[in-house]
């Protein structure tokens, strides 16, 4: 488990620590989309939910954290590269000005606002708009451990059990305490 956005980098390059030894090849087609680097552009307060703070902390340009994709990347600024991934996105439906979507969830997408940082929830009923983090960077590393718990506990084993008990361990994190985790854990398990 990581509560800490420095240890995001770490986590991220362990997803793929076999595959770099058993097919180096391999590893380095899937390694710029998954290897999260230290060290990111600085965008200011241009967004809200805190998620300046965690793109000056990691490189996110174009990188997945499970279910999660982040914003297509460019050779642009930051800034321009997700208001031009908004616009994109506002181009399929009407949404409200205070939303700026970052990126995508599933088939569902990413968005931050004043109140957070938010996904679409098909379950939800009507569908819709669900909070999920009041800051990105809660979002950022309660994702991340949601897919270390998927690859760990789903994927090599098959085992929701221990996927749902690596859930009410983060969820107990002090952290996490203001992160809806158990929606962004049903979502990781979704894809």
């Amino acid at each position: 488990m990581i509560d800490t956005m420095d240890a995001l980098p770490g986590l991220s390059r362990s997803w793929l620590a076999d595959l770099e030894r058993k097919d180096p090849d391999l590893f380095g087609e899937l390694a710029p989309e998954l290897v999260i680097e230290a060290g990111g552009d600085d965008v200011g307060d241009a967004f809200p939910a805190g998620l300046g703070e965690v793109l000056r902390a990691v490189n996110l340009r174009g990188k997945a954290v499970g279910a999660f994709r982040f914003a297509p990347s460019g050779d642009g600024p930051p800034t321009l590269e997700v208001s031009n991934y908004d616009r994109q996105v506002r181009e399929h439906f009407d949404a409200p000005a205070g939303l700026t979507f970052i990126g995508q969830y599933g088939s569902g997408d990413v968005f931050v606002c004043s109140q957070g940082v938010g996904i679409h929830d098909p379950d939800r009923m009507p569908a819709g708009p669900r909070i999920v983090a009041p800051d990105f960077a809660g979002f950022l590393l309660a994702q991340a451990n949601a897919y270390d718990a998927y690859k760990a506990h789903i994927i090599r084993h098959d085992d929701k059990e221990a996927y749902r008990r690596r859930q009410a361990e983060i969820m107990q994190t002090p952290r996490f305490a203001a992160v809806d985790v158990a929606a962004i854990f049903e979502a990781q398990l979704k894809g």
